[in-house]
């Protein structure tokens, strides 16, 4: 009895393989050194994952699109691999490191480590981290290839030329302006939340910081937190007069708080001022008024860059990404000519 038992589990199991294999057809088969099929079911599982970030189905156009992502990579990937082409664990994590400040550029806060991967995960819709460093792998060697390759399509370009610096500015001078700004220092201590009988104790404080800074007390003297379980400290701040109107700002400080601090002269201290968050006493470092801007204007408020400068810098990228891509493009038109590539439009529907 037991061995017909196994027999049937046997069967059962190798059935199911069978079906398995049978339902799992591809949606591409693609060689240029050697033979890769792309199945419906991985297939299936990156455009569920778009799909559902753009919260809408995908048409077949789009499909195909994403497909043929797909194949570029593979060839490039068999191309470099080839070639001998390899990437390091540190061209890894360095790679890793570039994305996850570029995140935190674009969102404007730190991530741990872990906090990243969360992040990189749920951003990926499904893959698995080892899947995502598989992605970052063949990203990296897929670069280095086009730099063997194309890197002198791209690696030098020519400095944008004055008339185009100028054209740019002409067409684009509206945006070249300068809000009404302050530049500011603070020190705060936090009321929200606290009672009734503490935040009375924390205005005395504040009184007392107040009253030395009339005396000639400095600001750099209340860098530190001055009262337990609040944030008593020194910072500086910029912010714009369009600021000031988001509904956010409002709801956070109050309706008035800082049209309080835009009346203040450059170089004034303010008395304690209450917001719905805390206590302040404001000092105005730097007053920056409407403006708008010629070329040879710094840019408030670091006034480090010029408008030249920056509008220098942004069209010599605009031509190194128009060369980089027209040097992709070409690698990839030339492999294509070269590979055997073959998609099942009849398995790209489900």
């Amino acid at each position: 009895m037991k061995k017909i038992t196994g027999i049937i589990l046997f069967l059962l199991i190798f059935l199911c393989q069978v079906y398995a294999e049978v339902i799992d057809v591809p949606v591409v088969r693609v060689k240029l050194t050697s033979t890769e099929l792309v199945y419906q079911s991985e297939f299936k599982a990156i455009i569920e994952g778009m799909e559902a970030k753009m919260k809408r189905p995908l048409s077949v156009e789009e499909k195909k699109v994403i497909l043929d992502k797909l194949i570029e990579e593979k060839i490039l990937v068999q191309a470099a691999t080839s070639e001998n082409i390899t990437v390091t664990q540190s061209e890894i994590d360095a790679k890793i490191k570039q994305i996850k400040q570029l995140l935190e550029l674009q969102e404007g806060r730190k991530y741990t480590d872990a906090e990243f991967k969360v992040r990189v995960l749920k951003q990926s819709s499904g893959t698995s981290w080892d899947e995502f460093l598989v992605q970052i792998k063949n990203s990296v060697l897929q670069e280095k290839y086009l730099v063997q390759k194309k890197g002198d399509k791209f690696s030098k370009v020519d400095k944008p030329t004055n008339t185009e610096i100028n054209d740019y500015y002409k067409k684009n001078r509206r945006v070249f302006i300068t809000p009404e700004m302050i530049k500011f220092k603070q020190i705060f201590i936090l009321t929200k939340g606290v009672s009734s009988d503490v935040k009375k104790s924390y205005s005395q404080r504040a009184d007392e910081i107040y009253k030395d800074l009339l005396q000639g007390g400095s600001f750099d003297n209340y860098s530190e937190v001055y009262v337990k379980g609040s944030d008593a400290k020194i910072g500086s701040i910029y912010i714009e007069t369009w600021q000031i109107e988001e509904e956010s700002l409002k709801v956070t400080y109050g309706e008035d708080f800082f049209d309080k601090i835009f009346k203040l002269d450059e170089g004034a201290v303010s008395n304690v001022l209450e917001s719905n968050v805390g206590l302040h006493i404001i000092k105005i470092i730097k007053k920056f008024p409407f403006k708008t801007l010629t070329l040879d204007d710094k840019i408030p408020p670091q006034l480090v860059t010029t408008v030249r400068e920056k509008i220098e810098a942004a069209l010599k990228q605009q031509k190194e990404m128009a060369a980089y891509q027209a040097a992709y493009t070409e690698l990839l038109d030339e492999l294509k000519k070269k590979a055997d590539i073959k998609i099942y439009e009849e398995n790209l529907t489900w």
